[in-house]
């Protein structure tokens, strides 16, 4: 039985470009907040008391100037024009009457960051104003505030946006990288006392450069991309393609999107080593970019059930299924979702749904299957003019190279295909002031008090460009290149971990790197690691350099920014921090387990190369994960969040709140035996997942 039912269609007309301006907000600690962190650092074993006097200095009377996060004295907007400022207390009260301005109808306001600092200070004042506001949240941070005009009014709106949303980086780098005319300042000192000019002159260089970052992003997007800016990276990414890229229809199916959704699945993440010596990193060259170059299911629609026919077999299928792995595969390449949507590779026998390509390789691999239904879709390309074209402009030898443009290109040939699988549920929070109405189906978010004047909708949506089954064949296309290059790194030598596009291996797989798309690439350049893993992305690697140092070996990443010169370079080796000189033979690195700073021809680069993966965790030091490894905790500063903010009704601004980290039980992906892991074995016949070790 075939189906035709709705189509994504190609953009057509000129592109949307909405008047903007930009904000940006200056705040200090609380003085409460000032007082934790004396406490804090005289109860240390051994409290800086030189900082322990600058915090005192910094309390005067009930406030504090420590730079921090919940007290804003300064604001300012610049429109490309103009840069206004507000200054006191009452700065934020004062600006939004300046924003929501006749003046200013109908703006986007930006902030880098601003959802989850900027606008959350916003909050109490549109409450304390009167305005009716609707916030669309993401991950607990604003991605959208949307302030409606008083009732009966004619007015447009206004509408603020977060710009790290758009361009995902820090506004000193993206300045950098753009070359903007206004950089952003990252050594001024926050602590600086709030009556200082300097603070003038800081937040006027944060908007500035922001604005000409902002401006430089459409120009490459419309200009060199042939694209539209949307409210987000991803979304940008998609207006683009539509647009430039999108040559024929594409038929969405939407009758049957909850079954694809169930072959969605993420990256891969996985120890197999808790700890190795002799390892390579390896990263995958824009894998999502290189499975996008591959036929996508596009076309007519075709259902079936049990084993599929042969003449199915040049179609993308998508299928349910039993299924029974070998217990003796190491490595599985079947995911299954289980509790609290944990995403692990198993053996055993258990039922699911994915894409025909998984579950072929997982045949080849010695899998039983049993087809259940499934769904087959005619094939095509529709990416590869989109991908080359932007992956062009990463060329490092292209004539006329713009590092700016290559950001961007990376940026979204990584964040196209997640959008085909957008949430079709989406809950809003809104704010209804006395004279409004709150919209049909919102219900109150404190049931108990008959006042409450803040609200919670969810709505779904069908955007056009939703269709799940793209983003689950690109995914499943990415693990299974994935694999095999884990499998090469397994069998040719020790794989102590995976990370979606990257291994780390003894095994040397310098013959698969290159830099075209979908290859390897050396992340240390020669820098070979220690690696200790104790949950996935949480781990450190120490970084030991190449074995021999001379004329011939290749500039590694280390040494970026070094110049060969004629003759062999002089080089001096000293213990990093230090004046301590250590000594190797002619031509050699000396071993050492400190940090070490190399000295050629006058000039000192860096030479170990050591990373530390926190996720989750605010300090990413060595310290910090030895605690963290040796069964310690650490406690960090957050700003809170805007669920509580709601919970709080909008009363007060956020503040900032403690939160402790620690490792609480063990990787639960895989079984640990003896610093080895191994699958977990599922038996959903009896509703048993062993995840013990033997």
């Amino acid at each position: 039985m075939e189906h035709n039912k709705d189509l994504l269609l190609p953009l057509r007309g000129a592109p949307k470009r909405y008047p903007f301006a930009v904000v940006d907000i200056e705040s200090k600690s609380r003085k409460e907040t000032t007082l934790m962190h004396i406490e804090k650092e005289k109860a240390k074993p051994s409290p800086n008391l030189k900082r322990i006097a600058e915090l005192e200095a910094l309390v005067e009377g009930d406030i504090s100037q420590e730079g921090g996060f919940e007290r804003p004295f300064l604001a300012g907007m610049y429109d490309g024009l103009q840069f206004t400022s507000f200054r006191g207390a009452s700065c934020l009260k004062t600006m939004l009457f300046y924003l929501l301005s006749p003046k200013f109808d109908g703006m986007t306001y930006y902030a880098h960051n601003g959802g989850a600092f900027d606008w959350l200070h916003f909050l109490p004042a549109l409450e304390a104003c009167g305005y009716s506001f609707e916030i669309m949240a993401v991950q607990s941070k604003i991605q959208c505030l949307r302030v409606k005009p008083h009732k009966d009014s004619k007015k447009k709106g206004w509408t603020f946006l977060d710009s790290y949303q758009l361009i995902p980086a820090s506004l000193a780098k993206i300045t950098k990288s753009f070359n903007t005319a206004t950089v952003k300042n990252d050594k001024f000192d926050y602590d600086t006392h709030e009556d200082d000019p300097l603070w003038d002159e800081y937040l006027e260089e944060d908007c500035v450069s922001l604005y000409q970052s902002l401006m430089a992003f459409y120009e490459m997007v419309e200009d060199k991309l042939g694209g539209e800016v949307g409210m987000t990276t991803a979304a940008t990414a998609m207006k683009t393609f539509r647009r430039s890229y999108q040559s024929i229809p594409i038929e969405r199916h939407s009758e049957h999107h909850e079954f694809f959704r169930d072959a969605y699945y993420g990256g891969r993440v996985e120890i197999f080593r808790e700890e190795v010596k002799g390892l390579h990193y390896y990263d995958i060259n824009s894998a999502y970019p290189f499975a996008m170059k591959k036929d996508m299911p596009i076309g007519k629609l075709i259902e079936w059930e049990g084993e599929p026919a042969s003449w199915l077999l040049n179609r993308i299928g998508f299928a349910k299924a039993n299924v029974e792995v070998p217990e003796d595969t190491y490595l599985p390449i079947l995911p299954y979702r289980c509790d609290k949507g944990r995403l692990i590779f198993p053996v055993g026998k258990f039922s699911g749904t994915w894409t025909a390509i998984e579950l072929f390789a997982a045949i080849e691999q010695g899998a039983k299957v049993e087809w259940l239904e499934s769904k087959w879709i005619d094939a095509g390309p529709i990416f590869s003019d989109y991908v080359d074209k932007l992956y062009s402009f990463r060329d490092k030898s292209r004539k006329g190279y713009d590092e700016s443009l290559a950001y961007v290109a990376k940026i979204m040939l990584n964040s196209l295909y997640g959008k085909f699988a957008t949430n079709t549920l989406r809950e809003k929070i809104i704010f209804v002031s006395p004279e409004d109405d709150p919209p049909e189906g919102a219900m109150p978010s404190n049931p108990e008090d008959p006042e409450c004047p803040i609200f919670m909708i969810e709505e779904e949506i069908d955007a056009p460009y939703i269709a799940p089954q793209i983003a689950a064949h690109i995914t499943a296309l990415a693990r299974l290149q994935l694999h095999g290059f884990m499998t090469e790194g397994h069998e040719k030598g020790v794989l102590a971990y995976c990370d979606t596009d990257s291994i780390q291996t003894t095994a040397n797989l310098d013959h698969l790197c290159g830099d075209s798309l979908g290859m390897l690439k050396d992340e240390g350049e020669g820098v070979i690691y220690h690696g200790t893993f104790l949950q996935p992305k949480l781990y450190s690697l120490e970084g030991v350099g190449p074995e021999v140092f001379d004329d011939d070996t290749p500039i590694p990443k280390w040494a970026k920014g070094w110049k060969a010169c004629n003759g062999k370079p002089e080089v001096h080796f000293y213990v990093a921090g230090t004046e301590e000189r250590v000594f190797a033979n002619e031509g050699e690195i000396p071993k050492s387990e400190k940090p070490l700073i190399v000295i050629i021809n006058g000039g000192s680069i860096q030479y170990t190369d050591d990373k530390i993966v926190m996720k989750g965790y605010r300090t990413r030091t060595k310290e910090s994960f030895n605690t963290i490894r040796m069964g310690g905790s650490l406690t960090f500063e957050t700003l809170e969040k805007i669920g509580s903010m709601v919970r709080k009704g909008f009363k007060d601004g956020p503040q900032v709140r403690e939160i402790t980290r620690m490792i609480r039980g063990e990787d639960t992906k895989r079984r640990h035996i003896g610093g080895i892991t191994y699958p977990l074995v599922i038996n959903e016949e009896i509703g048993d997942i062993n995840d013990e070790d033997e």
